[in-house]
């Protein structure tokens, strides 16, 4: 009995393991394309966009007004973290840290 139950379980792992692996993400296909347009664009994730804001200070010097760096984070919705960022302006790993919630 435990040979078959033990025969079972392997064989369930052996099919089941390369379907796991091997089911295709609708996003991975090219961006744009009709693949892409029937599965992918339709989803959407919030992503949380952060970054330092330049903020005026009042301070004044040489005729420049001085600025400092405000940490501000905004919630995005976007496909991914490149296009989250791309709407604000920013890049990815660059100008900002984005985050999915």
């Amino acid at each position: 009995m435990k040979k078959i139950i033990a025969g079972i379980l392997v064989g369930v792992l052996l099919i089941g393991i390369p379907l796991a692996v091997g089911a295709e993400n609708c996003c991975d296909y090219e961006v744009g394309s009709c693949c892409w347009r029937m599965c992918c664009s339709q989803i959407t994730h919030n992503y949380t966009v952060s970054y330092f804001e330049k903020v005026g200070t009042g301070i004044f010097y040489q005729g420049r007004e001085m600025v400092r760096g405000e940490w501000t984070s905004v919630v995005v919705e976007a496909h991914n973290a490149e296009e989250a960022a791309l709407s604000l302006g920013l890049r990815a790993g660059y100008d900002c840290f984005v985050a999915k919630i």
